[in-house]
Protein backbone atom coordinates (compact mmCIF):
# COMPACT_ATOMS: atom_id res chain seq x y z
CA UNK A 1 0.00 0.00 0.00
CA UNK A 2 1.31 3.43 -0.96
CA UNK A 3 1.81 5.85 1.91
CA UNK A 4 0.76 9.44 1.25
CA UNK A 5 2.19 12.26 3.32
CA UNK A 6 -0.07 15.21 3.97
CA UNK A 7 1.69 18.55 3.76
CA UNK A 8 0.41 22.00 4.55
CA UNK A 9 1.37 24.54 1.92
CA UNK A 10 0.91 28.27 1.66
CA UNK A 11 -0.95 29.57 -1.36
CA UNK A 12 2.26 30.88 -2.94
CA UNK A 13 4.09 27.57 -2.47
CA UNK A 14 1.13 25.64 -3.90
CA UNK A 15 1.07 27.87 -7.00
CA UNK A 16 4.86 27.57 -7.39
CA UNK A 17 4.67 23.77 -7.34
CA UNK A 18 1.65 23.80 -9.65
CA UNK A 19 3.42 26.07 -12.15
CA UNK A 20 6.32 23.61 -12.37
CA UNK A 21 3.95 21.37 -14.35
CA UNK A 22 3.10 24.07 -16.92
CA UNK A 23 5.15 23.78 -20.09
CA UNK A 24 6.61 26.86 -21.81
CA UNK A 25 5.03 28.09 -25.04
CA UNK A 26 5.68 25.94 -28.12
CA UNK A 27 6.46 22.86 -26.00
CA UNK A 28 4.22 19.81 -26.22
CA UNK A 29 4.00 17.10 -23.58
CA UNK A 30 4.33 13.68 -25.17
CA UNK A 31 3.07 10.60 -23.40
CA UNK A 32 3.70 7.16 -24.78
CA UNK A 33 0.95 4.56 -24.83
CA UNK A 34 0.55 1.23 -26.55
CA UNK A 35 3.61 -0.14 -28.27
CA UNK A 36 5.59 3.00 -27.43
CA UNK A 37 5.20 2.52 -23.67
CA UNK A 38 8.10 1.24 -21.58
CA UNK A 39 6.17 -1.91 -20.67
CA UNK A 40 6.21 -3.02 -24.29
CA UNK A 41 9.90 -2.25 -24.87
CA UNK A 42 11.06 -5.91 -24.86
CA UNK A 43 8.29 -7.02 -27.21
CA UNK A 44 9.01 -4.21 -29.63
CA UNK A 45 12.75 -4.90 -29.63
CA UNK A 46 12.15 -8.56 -30.42
CA UNK A 47 9.76 -7.58 -33.23
CA UNK A 48 12.30 -5.14 -34.67
CA UNK A 49 15.06 -7.75 -34.49
CA UNK A 50 13.12 -10.00 -36.87
CA UNK A 51 13.48 -8.66 -40.38
CA UNK A 52 10.49 -9.40 -42.60
CA UNK A 53 11.33 -11.18 -45.82
CA UNK A 54 10.66 -8.97 -48.81
CA UNK A 55 11.11 -10.87 -52.03
CA UNK A 56 8.73 -8.87 -54.24
CA UNK A 57 10.58 -6.13 -56.08
CA UNK A 58 8.29 -3.84 -57.98
CA UNK A 59 8.76 -0.43 -59.49
CA UNK A 60 6.85 2.63 -58.35
CA UNK A 61 4.64 2.48 -61.45
CA UNK A 62 3.82 -1.22 -60.86
CA UNK A 63 2.90 -0.46 -57.23
CA UNK A 64 0.56 2.36 -58.32
CA UNK A 65 -1.14 0.04 -60.82
CA UNK A 66 -1.45 -2.72 -58.19
CA UNK A 67 -2.92 -0.39 -55.53
CA UNK A 68 -5.19 1.78 -57.68
CA UNK A 69 -5.98 -0.48 -60.62
CA UNK A 70 -5.24 2.44 -62.97
CA UNK A 71 -2.27 2.63 -65.32
CA UNK A 72 -1.42 6.26 -66.02
CA UNK A 73 0.97 5.28 -68.81
CA UNK A 74 -1.81 3.91 -71.05
CA UNK A 75 -2.96 6.09 -73.91
CA UNK A 76 -6.27 7.74 -72.93
CA UNK A 77 -7.59 7.35 -76.51
CA UNK A 78 -6.75 3.80 -77.64
CA UNK A 79 -6.08 2.27 -74.18
CA UNK A 80 -3.47 -0.07 -75.68
CA UNK A 81 -0.33 1.98 -76.35
CA UNK A 82 1.98 3.37 -73.70
CA UNK A 83 2.80 7.06 -73.35
CA UNK A 84 6.46 8.04 -72.95
CA UNK A 85 7.98 11.13 -71.32
CA UNK A 86 9.31 13.47 -74.00
CA UNK A 87 10.09 16.57 -71.96
CA UNK A 88 9.75 17.67 -68.33
CA UNK A 89 8.48 21.21 -67.91
CA UNK A 90 10.08 23.41 -65.24
CA UNK A 91 8.10 24.27 -62.14
CA UNK A 92 6.29 27.58 -62.41
CA UNK A 93 6.51 30.03 -59.54
CA UNK A 94 4.31 33.01 -58.88
CA UNK A 95 5.20 36.10 -60.92
CA UNK A 96 7.29 38.67 -59.07
CA UNK A 97 6.35 41.70 -61.19
CA UNK A 98 2.64 41.66 -60.28
CA UNK A 99 1.35 43.78 -57.43
CA UNK A 100 -1.23 41.83 -55.43
CA UNK A 101 -3.78 43.82 -53.46
CA UNK A 102 -3.64 43.19 -49.75
CA UNK A 103 -4.78 45.12 -46.69
CA UNK A 104 -1.56 47.19 -46.41
CA UNK A 105 -1.64 48.31 -50.05
CA UNK A 106 -5.32 49.26 -49.84
CA UNK A 107 -4.64 51.37 -46.73
CA UNK A 108 -1.68 52.99 -48.51
CA UNK A 109 -3.80 53.80 -51.57
CA UNK A 110 -6.60 55.20 -49.42
CA UNK A 111 -4.03 57.33 -47.60
CA UNK A 112 -2.73 58.70 -50.90
CA UNK A 113 -6.26 59.51 -52.10
CA UNK A 114 -6.96 61.44 -48.89
CA UNK A 115 -3.73 63.43 -49.25
CA UNK A 116 -4.11 67.22 -49.85
CA UNK A 117 -2.31 66.94 -53.21
CA UNK A 118 -4.92 64.48 -54.42
CA UNK A 119 -8.19 66.03 -55.57
CA UNK A 120 -11.15 64.16 -57.03
CA UNK A 121 -9.31 60.82 -57.08
CA UNK A 122 -6.41 62.22 -59.17
CA UNK A 123 -2.91 62.81 -57.82
CA UNK A 124 -1.71 66.34 -58.58
CA UNK A 125 2.04 66.67 -58.11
Amino acid sequence: MKVCNVTKLSGVEFLRRFCLHILPCQFVKIRYYGILSTKQKDKVKSMLAKKPETTVKETRQQRIVRLTGFDSRLCPVCKTGFMHTIELLPKISAPTNVLYANKNIIVLIMGILNHPLCRDGEINL
